[in-house]
């Protein structure tokens, strides 16, 4: 479905790390767009990164930015003790102990639905290094691919400074609160299905506040989840949303050089006119 120049569209932007307006690590948006600016309208909580890229390389770190919101330092490394998690840091213990104090302080924060992915993947024991892009995310998916939904996980909205934000805090809270009781591939397949959700509340808001036409634009490297993307597509279907995924151009980075042409080619015809 083409766009046209001076159109708008609702899209969701997916992905591991990209640099936003206000200086934080942006990748789980939810945008009014066209070929000429943006507004964000929701995007996922953010979320502190111990270490930067370090938080990257090795998803437990992330885990406990995470953890860090509602557990207290003795309680964020019994539960990594208790899940096996402390084998994923180099330095065990004393990292994790580290780790957790940097996210209270000084780290850098992020929305990225890769890195919430990453830290439900280090919680599970599905992956705890990242060796090649998007691993932990990607292993998780597999990990979750026949799962079924578990009752009491779920990914609240709220509202923060004029835009709906996707409760990633709460989403790992009550994944916390089922561990052991629920099965790991189910677990894993809930999160992923339930942010995929979320975004897609989000968006369809904004779809009935901007009164445009009933279609939906997903990408970035997350959008080929399938169950992140089947979350967006059953929560579209609810309100005779079509859903649009890329099909010639590559969903993550490799399609990005082909947005920042038209981008430019945009604004180049909008001067001229």
């Amino acid at each position: 479905m083409g766009v046209g120049l001076g159109e708008r569209v609702v899209g969701i932007a997916m992905d591991g790390v990209g640099y936003g307006v206000d200086g934080a690590v942006w990748g789980g948006e939810v945008m009014l767009a066209g070929y000429t600016g943006f507004e964000r309208v929701g995007h996922l909580a953010y979320q502190p990164m111990p270490g930067g890229d370090a938080a990257t390389r090795y998803p437990v770190r992330m885990l406990i930015g995470i953890l860090s919101s509602f557990l207290s330092e003795e309680e964020t490394i019994e539960l990594l003790r208790s899940v096996g998690a402390l084998r994923g840091l180099r330095w065990g213990e004393e990292e994790a102990k580290l780790a957790y104090r940097m996210a209270k302080k000084r780290s850098p924060i992020t929305s990225s639905t890769g890195r919430v992915l990453d830290a439900v993947s280090a919680l599970l024991g599905v992956c705890y290094e990242r060796t090649y892009e998007g691993e932990p995310a990607m292993k998780l998916e597999a990990f979750g691919r026949r799962g079924k939904l578990v009752e009491g996980i779920e990914a609240p909205l709220r509202r923060s400074n004029g835009v709906l934000v996707v409760d990633t805090t709460s989403l790992l809270e009550s994944v916390v609160n089922v561990l052991g009781e629920a099965d790991p591939r189910d677990i894993a397949y809930t999160v992923m299905y339930r942010v995929g959700e979320a975004l897609g509340r989000i968006a369809i808001s904004a779809l009935n506040r901007a009164t445009i036409n009933d279609a939906l634009y997903v990408s970035g490297g997350a959008a080929v989840n399938d169950i992140i993307v089947a979350g967006i597509e059953n929560t579209a279907n609810t309100e005779n949303v079509k859903v649009f995924l890329p099909r010639r151009v590559p969903a993550g980075d490799g399609g990005i050089a082909l947005g920042q042409v038209a981008i430019v080619g945009a604004k180049l015809l909008e001067e001229r006119v």
